[in-house]
């Protein structure tokens, strides 16, 4: 999956953003226009196997996923040089009038421009160039090295690759009539993104939870998915996840923890029992899926 962007440095820029501002004329400066578009590539999962025996219905790609699906917001980021502190940084929201459409004007010089798209909530980009976020979404980014002459005119295509791993847990059990709540618990969370180095940051040792309360039509239903989203932290620190499925009075019904390796632009899927004390460690099965290159299957590791 990656969404393609088209650069084009033109005499003049059409239209702006809503929050884009016009920048001066001048002839030290050429204008540029950025048109960003979304190119969908997604392919059926393989096959995945469960135990106990329990097909999965597989998801199957029938119609085109849009941008809005995928992002409805973008940061620009442009640095001068070898410069670490940004010459001008820009966000933009679905929202606004033409959103996927970034017009600028730089003078000439070398760039790095960075474009982050996304659609998590409450983002933050702070000075030293960290963007965090309270629940990480699908992300794409680029970091991308530019020269810019006067009145010159270029034309390129770009490619944002997409930077986070999804870790999903899917239940072939039934959901009993008694289960109330399912919570994801996640210890060194790597919910935050180093724009420069281009790695994930574990920001913080607190506990990020994920928490999914099941309402009457679900009740009886098998095949639940739960997921979380994570960046790829820079270092080999492991991701600790505790699963906990709970009754009305917060009573355990399952309690595991595991230990991930979030691996980028790759599904890693966990298939099995969630609701049900397991007689054995064989109840998941380990799938590490990407959308785009091999699927992986390995052994769940032993009960804590």
């Amino acid at each position: 999956m990656f969404i393609s962007l088209s650069l084009l440095v033109i005499t003049a820029c059409e239209k702006l953003p809503v929050n884009e501002e016009t920048p001066p004329a001048s002839a030290s400066t050429s204008p540029i226009r950025f048109n960003i578009g979304f190119k969908e590539e997604a392919l059926p999962f393989s096959s995945t196997k469960s135990m106990p025996p329990n097909p999965i219905s597989e998801p199957q790609v029938s119609e085109p996923v849009s941008e809005t699906a995928q992002y409805n917001q973008i940061e620009y980021i442009v640095y001068k040089g070898s410069e670490i502190t940004p010459m001008k940084k820009r966000h933009y929201t679905s929202d606004d009038e033409n959103f996927g459409v970034i017009c600028d004007s730089l003078p000439e010089g070398n760039y790095k421009i960075a474009f982050l798209a996304y659609s998590s909530p409450h983002p933050v980009l702070t000075e030293k160039n960290i963007f965090s976020c309270d629940s990480v979404s699908d992300t794409f980014f680029l970091l991308k090295d530019l020269e810019v002459q006067t009145d010159q005119e270029i034309e390129t295509n770009i490619t944002l690759q997409r930077i986070v791993s999804r870790i999903e847990f899917i239940a072939t059990d039934l959901i009993p009539s008694s289960l109330a709540q399912f919570d994801i618990r996640v210890n060194n969370y790597a919910n935050q993104f180093d724009i420069l180095k281009k790695t994930g940051v574990i920001g913080s040792s607190e506990t990020f939870t994920f928490s999914h309360i099941y309402t009457v039509k679900e009740i009886g239903t098998r095949n639940t998915k739960h997921s979380f989203y994570s960046f790829i932290p820079g270092t080999s620190q492991e991701t600790s996840v505790t699963l906990n499925a709970l009754d009305g009075q917060d009573n355990p019904y399952f309690h595991r923890t595991i230990k991930i390796h979030p691996q980028i632009n790759k599904i890693i899927r966990y298939t099995g029992q969630l609701y049900t004390v397991p007689a054995s460690d064989d109840i998941f099965n380990v799938e590490v899926n990407n959308e785009w290159e091999e699927t992986i299957n390995n052994d769940f590791p032993e009960i804590l």
